[in-house]
C-alpha cells in the first residue's frame, strides 16, 4: 500500500483547515481538533510520517517512534495501531 500517496489524497480533501511544513514536519493537527477529522485511519498516520520522510519507510518508522510517545499522549488508539502497521510493514 501507498501510504504516501494515502495520506496526500486525504491532505488534499482537508487542504483548507490544514497547513504542513515539510521542512520541520509541524502542523496543525492537534490544533482546532483536526487530527481526529484528518487521521481517520493508522494507515494515514504512518503516509504522513511516511510523506515526512520523502518515501523512506524505515525512516519514518524512526521518527514516528521518535515522536510516538507524544502522540500516544494525545492519540492513544490511532498511534497504537499505527506503530502495528508499521511493524508489519518493517518485518517485510
Amino acid at each position: 500500500m501507498d501510504y504516501q500517496k494515502l495520506f496526500l489524497q486525504r491532505w488534499k480533501e482537508l487542504e483548507n483547515e490544514i497547513e504542513l511544513e515539510k521542512e520541520d514536519g509541524e502542523t496543525s493537527f492537534l490544533e482546532k481538533d483536526i487530527f481526529f477529522k484528518f487521521f481517520t485511519s493508522p494507515e494515514l498516520l504512518v503516509g504522513y510520517y511516511v510523506w515526512r520522510e520523502s518515501g523512506n519507510l524505515g525512516y519514518a518508522y524512526e521518527l514516528f517512534m521518535d515522536e510516538y510517545d507524544d502522540w500516544v499522549d494525545d492519540c492513544k488508539d490511532i498511534a497504537f495501531k499505527a506503530k502495528a502497521v508499521f511493524e508489519e510493514h518493517i518485518k517485510q
